[in-house]
C-alpha cells in the first residue's frame, strides 16, 4: 500500500474504494517463482491458529 504504483484509493459516490493495480498483480506473480509456497501455507496456518488461541 505504500507504493501509489501498486494501491489506489478512489470514491465513486460516498464509497471509498481500495484496489491493487496491475502492476502490483504482476509483481506478485513474479514473488511466486522464488517463494516456498508450501512454507508460506504453513507459517500462515501457525499465524491463524495463535490468533485463535488469544
Amino acid at each position: 500500500r505504500d507504493d501509489p504504483d501498486c494501491f489506489r484509493e478512489f470514491r465513486i459516490g460516498g464509497t471509498l474504494h481500495k484496489r491493487y493495480s496491475p502492476k502490483a498483480l504482476e509483481y506478485l506473480r513474479e514473488a511466486l517463482q522464488t517463494v516456498d509456497r508450501k512454507k508460506v501455507w504453513r507459517e500462515y496456518q501457525r499465524h491463524i491458529k495463535s490468533r485463535k488461541a488469544k
